[in-house]
């Protein structure tokens, strides 16, 4: 399979060699826009469909190897989230609502937030499952801070989730606030549990057997002169 990623080389051209330099880097330029285009094509697409995961539960439901949708925005506080020089990039959980900054570091809420944000590595691989050798942010035109669900193969490196990404979807600013929603009311609301019933002692269907009732001494004295065989009751 032709690697998109190599430059055909350039005719030789009879000319100064400032010129042949300057046509060479344009003649590979195109070469490499050309090949970027198909791997948009092919990466890059314009809906999902299915279940979507926040990152959180990905990361806790991952099992080597399965395939799954998941949420994030591309982000990385000190730094570019973007390798530059492997198809490589940093995903972060959705922030809440209502902290949707461009940069989440200027509040000291939405910081905190994502220092404890779930995160993800999202990696591209060529035809011979290598990762590309390009920036993901030249190569697909991706941006810092946007919202994208990314479906792919996972796989772990400690604790830490990567997603070998087969189909991206760049979602608009609705769709992610929407995600973002969804997301944090889940985890608000924490796994559902029912309320176990109040346990009530186990009652017998038979009817208790009537306690006798009580006879006063007196008449028990009495009964007793009375009774037959008594020197009283001769």
């Amino acid at each position: 399979m032709t690697n998109f990623l190599r430059a055909r080389p350039c005719p030789s051209l009879a000319v100064a060699c400032v010129t042949s330099f300057l046509l060479l880097s344009g003649c590979q330029s195109d070469d490499s826009n050309r090949g970027f285009q198909e791997i948009r094509n092919k990466i890059l697409a314009d809906r999902h469909s299915g279940d979507v995961l926040s990152l959180a539960r990905a990361n806790a439901d991952n099992t080597d190897g399965g395939e799954v949708q998941v949420v994030g925005r591309i982000f990385a506080a000190d730094m570019s989230p973007f390798d530059a020089k492997t198809a490589a990039f940093n995903l972060i959980e959705l922030p809440k609502p209502g902290h949707d900054h461009e940069n989440p570091g200027d509040c000291p809420f939405c910081k905190r937030e994502m220092e404890n944000a779930a995160t993800a590595i999202v990696q591209i691989l060529d035809d011979k499952g290598e990762v590309f050798g390009t920036s993901a942010e030249k190569m697909l035109d991706l941006k810092r801070n946007q919202d994208i669900v990314v479906q792919g193969a996972t796989s772990k490196i400690g604790d830490l989730l990567v997603l070998t990404a087969s189909s991206i979807h760049v979602l608009s600013k609705d769709e992610g606030t929407e995600f973002a929603k969804q997301i944090h009311a889940e985890a608000e609301e924490g796994p559902s549990q029912e309320t176990p019933a109040e346990e009530t002692p186990l009652q017998s269907s038979e009817e208790p057997a009537a306690e006798p009732a009580e006879v006063p001494a007196e008449e028990l004295s009495a009964d007793a002169k009375n009774a037959p065989g008594s020197d009283e009751s001769n």
